[in-house]
């Protein structure tokens, strides 16, 4: 058989048997059958190619339905992917036509009641506006990263360390630092530091300027860049005295050296001596603590020059003057590294074997302040910020309010919408779209009142706030929080019409007169709250102003109007004791010469200043230690001769200090009253021994006076035992000078004579801290005062929302009920009875209001039951007061509606509903 007609019939065949292949396999399938069929003839010949090509026919036929079934089953697959995207497709357009469909109905309607949206709106933006304002606050003293510091993550960590009976949470000694950055390893890395004042001198100009030792890996910890020049390294930390480098602020190095790059290398002196400037911070850095400002960090062992304190502090485990800050590796949660911790604790016994306290160390996650602190702080924006949810809760039920009111003239149409198939989801979509849309301008109305009054809180603020340089700023956090609460509280207030639209039927709705609206008891529930929470405020706000009122009147056991205090510190002028105690000496004679001065004095610490030290360790005499003790504590206040006449403490017996008292003589004390309560009750104190650690050896004192109670610490604290030591035999660099002003006289002029008489001295002594002391007696109190103060006009905000709301139920329900009293009124009866029955209807209201204020008030005052003194929640007067306030807010809120209802006409009410 010639090949040409064997291909040319093979070829046929082939194109035939494509009718069984499927259309995706056919073309490749074929043109692979033909070619090699084709090869075939040329090589094999003709009848071994005809059994091949018969071979591959009958597999083909054999496997081509499952081909069929596979193209089949594909094809489907691919329509059904392509009905399910057309079907989402169409579900988000018609979602979205129904969404952009529902804004511009809300928005047309809103349109058409400005009166309604204008109210509603600032009733909400003064809700909001008080709660994005104390966020704030929370942001920038709690939340807000501080600057330079990366990364700002929840890895940071603050060391501290407690000892078991005592009342001590803060520093750690450097044997400690050293024993648990050993302990840790490469799980964490922690640093030290230690601020302190040093003076800084540039030219011919010293000035008093925050300084810290740091250890060598401070920067490296919180991870802080140079701007200029480079950071401290371990390497500047290793030997006593080796490397006298310093690095400077940002804005250090833009005040005094204009920023120039040749500030780097340039020699200044701190404290009296010579430090290399290295390098800048970078802008906004000030260190890691929130209210502490740093404008030079120098190595931890330059300490002995740049803060010389006279005790070994690197060798003794008692010595704790040091802030340890970490940061953990990633992956390292801060249980891990609780057991190593405490694997360091050791009790005091390895160097005193009396005593048998343990000390332990705490780890808190964060940076900022020490934890005692960070729990004060957290408490008192707590308490605020629960305050401001009660107001923003009354705000939202205000607008409820007005809703539900507003919603009577709109039941005609949600029962229409029903009638026509609108299913609850969509009626429920439409009044939330309204409520979240007044919730944002809100929203913005709430944020604008934050930046407008965060100047006036600034005031509000303790001075150690006011002067740490934070901002009160709207960031991306605050704007977040506040859009946040915004749409939580459109969904809540926008819940009240959503959930007395529920039992309306469309039949009845329709059939009935358009003025028929949802129920009345829930707007008087939710009026109920208002009042409510205005009580709880309200005696809140009582009880804080009750103990303002209370503190100060308590005695502070010092005569403080007409002196003046001020600061100076000769730790950074390098004096020796000696040298120090001449200067003070020289400063009173030129003071007590001056004729504005009356008396002046000194002290290591000023009353109600937060200053002031406590000594361990005391032997008293006839006063066994307790147990486990090495002896006793008390607080303890270094002065000059003089300084009780011129605060005007009075001395009980004995005699005040003077100029026999000197180092060479025997060491003298004078202690108050709660001293002698404690360990020498009902006897002579004159005369009686103190012996008490000093200077890393043993001293006996005698005490040689007894005066009168004076507060320290706070005038809502006890007094505690107090020793006064003369400054002549202990030495101190830094110290308090008490001027008090002759009569006539004011404390301005005594600051001009306290200036001139130091620099007559010696002109590179910086005095600062000047005051009034009469100032720093107010300042104490100013935690309290702005508690009391920000809850009284939060409180004063609710109570007006609360009679607003009050007011507009009273008038809904004389609205509701033209059609009733109308009738009664034609059948003869008399307004006064009218108003009687809608007025007893508000006085229920009112009272159960108060009820359950009362009992809420209870649970608040023991929140802030670490902001009184004096009183308690369960205060009779108070109470009363408050209910009584109560009763004539509601007469007042209610008295207009109620005189409108008598003035209705019963002709023209009855015609109008014909």
């Amino acid at each position: 058989m010639k090949r040409s007609t064997v291909a040319s019939t093979l070829s046929v065949l082939t194109r035939c048997l494509g009718v069984l292949v499927p259309g995706p396999e056919r073309e490749y399938l074929l043109g692979d059958l033909s070619e090699e069929t084709s090869r075939r003839l040329a090589a094999e010949g003709s009848f071994k190619t005809i059994a091949w090509w018969t071979g591959q026919a009958t597999n083909i036929a054999v496997v081509a339905p499952h081909w069929h079934w596979r193209t089949w089953r594909s094809r489907q697959r691919e329509l059904a992917a392509a009905a399910a995207t057309r079907t989402v497709m169409l579900t988000k357009e018609k979602l979205m036509h129904g969404v952009w469909s529902d804004l511009r109905f809300v928005l047309r309607q809103l349109s058409r009641s400005p009166g309604f949206v204008l109210t509603s709106v600032l009733i909400l933006g003064l809700g909001l506006g008080a709660n994005v304002t104390i966020f704030g606050l929370a942001n920038a003293v709690v939340f807000k990263a501080m600057p330079g510091i990366q990364p700002a993550d929840e890895h940071f960590m603050v060391l501290s360390r407690t000892e078991q009976d005592r009342d001590f949470e803060g520093a750690l000694s450097y044997p400690d630092f050293v024993d648990l950055r050993l302990a840790f390893g490469d799980q964490a890395m922690i640093a030290a530091r230690d601020a302190m004042p040093v003076g800084l001198r540039l030219g011919d100009v010293t000035e008093r300027r925050r300084g810290a030792v740091v250890s060598g890996n401070y920067f490296s910890v919180l991870g802080v860049d140079p701007a200029v020049g480079r950071t401290l390294t371990p390497e500047d930390d290793q030997a006593l005295l080796s490397s006298p480098v310093a690095v400077i602020s940002h804005q250090l190095w833009r005040d005094r050296f204009g920023s120039r790059q040749g500030a780097i290398g340039q020699q200044v002196s701190l404290n009296g001596t010579s430090f290399e400037i290295v390098g800048v911070a970078p802008r906004g850095f000030r260190g890691d603590q929130r209210f502490d400002r740093v404008d030079i960090w120098v190595p931890m062992m330059m300490q002995p020059v740049a803060r010389p304190s006279g005790f070994d502090v690197f060798n003794e485990r008692e010595s704790t003057w040091m802030g340890v800050l970490g940061r953990r590796q990633v992956g390292v949660p801060l249980s891990t590294l609780e057991p190593l911790a405490r694997s360091q604790e050791r009790d005091f016994t390895a160097y005193s074997p009396e005593d048998t306290r343990r000390r332990e160390f705490t780890l808190a996650p964060g940076l900022g302040p020490e934890p005692a602190e960070r729990r004060a702080a957290s408490a008192l924006i707590g308490a605020l910020l629960l305050v401001t949810s009660l107001v923003l809760v009354i705000a939202c039920a205000n607008v409820a309010n007005l809703i539900l009111a507003r919603s009577n003239r709109r039941v005609s149409e949600i029962s229409l919408r029903r009638a026509l198939g609108a299913g609850q989801g969509r009626i429920v979509r439409l009044l939330l779209t309204e409520s979240l849309i007044v919730a944002s301008v809100a929203a913005a109305v709430g944020i604008a009142m934050a930046l407008a009054v965060r100047g006036a809180l600034m005031n509000f603020l303790p001075a150690i706030a006011r002067n740490s340089g934070i901002e009160l700023a709207i960031d991306a956090r605050v704007a977040g929080f506040a859009i946040l609460l915004a749409l939580a509280s459109g969904a809540l207030f926008g819940l009240a019409p959503t959930v007395s639209s529920n039992g309306l039927r469309p039949s009845r709705s329709l059939a009935k007169s358009s003025a028929q609206g949802p129920k009345s008891r829930l707007r008087s529930s939710l009026v109920v709250a208002q009042l409510a929470l205005s009580v709880v405020l309200l005696m809140s706000a009582g009880l804080l102003l009750e103990s303002m009122r209370r503190l100060q009147s308590v005695p502070p056991g010092f005569e403080a109007e007409g002196v003046l205090s001020a600061a100076i510190d000769l730790g950074i002028t390098q004096r020796s004791p000696q040298e120090m105690g001449e200067f003070y000496g020289s400063l009173l004679e030129r003071l007590n010469e001056s004729p504005q001065v009356a008396a002046a004095a000194m002290s290591s610490a000023v009353p109600l200043s937060g200053s002031g030290d406590t000594f361990g360790g005391l032997l008293i005499e006839g006063n066994e230690p307790p147990p486990g003790r090495p002896g006793w504590s008390s607080r303890v206040n270094l002065v000059t001769s003089g300084f009780l006449e011129t605060l005007s403490i009075p001395l009980l017996t004995g005699r005040d200090f003077d100029r026999t008292d000197t180092f060479s003589s025997t060491p003298v004390a004078i202690v108050n009253r709660a001293f002698q309560r404690r360990y020498w009750p009902d006897q002579d104190v004159l005369g009686k021994t103190i012996d008490m650690p000093y200077r890393g050896k043993r001293q006996v004192v005698r005490v040689v006076g007894l005066v009168n109670d004076a507060h320290y610490r706070s005038l809502s604290r006890a007094v505690e035992p107090l020793m006064y030591l003369p400054v002549q035999q202990r030495g101190t660099a830094r110290v308090a000078v008490v001027l008090r002003t002759k009569a006539g006289g004011t404390t301005a002029t005594l600051t001009d004579t306290l200036q001139r008489s130091a620099a007559e001295l010696d002109n590179e002594v910086p005095i600062f801290a000047v005051a009034p002391l009469s100032a720093v007696v107010n300042e104490s109190l100013s935690q309290t005062r702005m508690v009391g103060s920000l809850i009284s006009l939060f409180g004063v905000l609710a109570l007006v929302l609360a009679s607003v709301g009050l007011y507009g139920v009273v008038a809904c329900l004389v609205s509701e009920r033209r059609k009733e009293i109308g009738i009664r009124l034609a059948l003869g009866a008399k307004p006064a009875a009218v108003i009687k029955g809608l007025f007893q209807r508000c006085l229920r209201l009112s009272a159960s209001a108060v009820g359950l204020g009362l009992l809420g008030s209870i649970g608040v005052g023991r929140l802030l039951s670490s902001f009184l003194y004096g009183t308690h929640a369960l205060n009779p007067s108070l109470m009363f007061s408050v209910a009584v306030l109560l009763l004539a807010v509601t007469v007042l809120a209610s008295i207009g509606p109620l005189l409108l209802a008598a003035r209705l006409q019963p002709a023209k009410v009855l015609r109008a509903d014909d």
